[in-house]
């Protein structure tokens, strides 16, 4: 392969202290798209950022600035140059894009992004025309490119960069001209370029790199020559081989790019199908991988979580218990997406004056107490239980108490992008 324009491809990061996932693309029109996610609201409908339509001939690249409070896209424009937007809460999009100084004509590759010395420089990565591997940096000023020693001649991609070892090392990763993945890295000085092992020949376009695991370990991700997306990881030492993310194969048309989310326990990768459909797959540790799935806006009406005792036992069948049970309707209303589920009201029919409720919730979107409430306390009850977001895995256990009677239970369970389910437990 070869560091081809124009290309398609998707950058991603995450903004808002860590609850906005954002992910960009080069659409159709040659302009960069952006969709965003929250819990809260899930996906928004794509839109395309002021003043970049037919401007862009690559996939941009993504950076999160000043702490935290500004979001800069590069691409590669029209004229071969850097081009950068920005966009903050206060101002909004920067408008007309930005040419970088001094890379008009230079790029043949879309750019790849950092923030580096704890959050004051911003260093970006490109092909220059030669193949070799160029940097720019900004700290008050941008820079005049230059190229990377020992990499002239090597890359057949767009790089990909990280910042690792708690922020003391830059690395840079590239498709070379056989087809494996090569990287060089900085710490105070640059290192020569080498070839991950295991790569060799498995590569069909450029990698996308993350630390991941609380910084411990760097997740390289790239799409293979089957078109499924391959990921292979150092922790110390670089795993085996690369392995092939399930369910990926034949699906993924462009670079992948890969984003840590949720507080760091949700790996995110993002990456274009051949019919220009924007996929996205997802990592946690709890769950495994899931997708391939388009992201997209959800639209759910709340749908309700019925609790109801079974009937009692007829005259003519022996009773079972010498106590009757407790008799209480309960019926919940949810709404969910793929990544967490919230209540969206909740109600007691027939409620009986000395009953008791108590609600149990294990899982990572639980509150860390009971909530318990007679008749008179329901309304505070379904107030709190309205306040989380659960996730995937959760379970609520509901229990219902009445003097002279035996208790009634249920468990309900949050599934990822489905209503809860719901069992009543003996």
């Amino acid at each position: 392969m070869a560091a081809t324009l124009p290309e398609n491809g998707v950058g991603a990061t995450v903004f808002g202290n860590g609850s906005q996932l954002d992910v960009f693309y080069r659409g159709s029109d040659s302009g960069i798209w952006e969709t965003s996610y929250t819990v809260a609201a899930g996906w928004t409908a794509a839109s395309e950022i002021p003043g970049t339509a037919g401007t862009a001939v690559s996939a941009p690249a993504v950076d999160v600035y000043r702490s935290g409070a500004e979001i800069d896209v590069f691409y590669t424009s029209t004229d071969g140059g850097i081009d950068e937007v920005d966009y903050t809460d206060a101002s909004g999009w920067s408008g007309a894009a930005y040419e970088l100084p001094g890379t008009a004509g230079t790029a043949a590759s879309a750019p790849a992004v950092d923030v580096y010395r704890g959050g004051a420089e911003v260093d970006v990565f490109y092909t220059g025309a030669d193949g070799g591997i160029m940097e720019l940096y900004f700290n008050d000023s941008w820079t005049t490119p230059v190229e990377l020693p020992g990499t002239a001649g090597t890359a057949a991609s767009a790089p990909t960069a990280d910042v690792y070892r708690s922020g003391a090392e830059v690395d840079v990763f590239y498709t070379g001209t056989n087809g494996g993945i090569e990287e060089l890295d900085f710490n105070d000085s640059w290192t020569t370029p080498g070839e991950i092992p295991g790569t060799a020949a498995t590569a069909a376009s450029a990698p996308s790199a993350v630390v991941y695991d609380e910084g411990s370990a760097v997740d390289v991700f790239y799409r293979g020559t089957d078109g499924g997306i391959r990921q292979i990881v150092f922790d110390e030492s670089w795993s085996p081989s690369p392995y092939e993310v399930p369910g990926t194969a034949g699906t993924a048309a462009s670079a992948p790019a890969a984003v840590v989310y949720d507080g760091g326990s949700e790996l995110d990768v993002f990456y274009m199908a051949s019919s220009n459909a924007l996929l996205q797959i997802a990592y946690s540790d709890a769950g495994g991988w899931s997708g391939p799935l388009v992201p997209q806006p959800v639209v759910t009406t709340p749908s309700p979580t019925t609790v109801t005792p079974p009937a009692p036992s007829s005259p003519s069948q022996p009773a079972s218990h010498s106590r009757p049970r407790v008799r209480v309707k309960l019926t919940i209303a949810w709404v969910w997406n793929r990544l967490s589920t919230r209540v969206r009201g909740a109600h007691a029919f027939r409620f009986p004056a000395q009953a008791r409720i108590a609600l149990r919730c294990d899982g990572r979107g639980c509150p860390r107490q009971v909530l318990r409430a007679g008749r008179r306390q329901l309304p505070s009850l379904w107030r709190a239980l309205e306040r989380p977001t659960y996730r995937p895995g959760d379970t609520i256990t509901i229990t219902i108490t009445q003097p002279e009677h035996l208790a009634e239970r249920a468990q309900i369970r949050i599934r990822a992008g489905a209503e809860p389910s719901v069992h009543v437990l003996r």
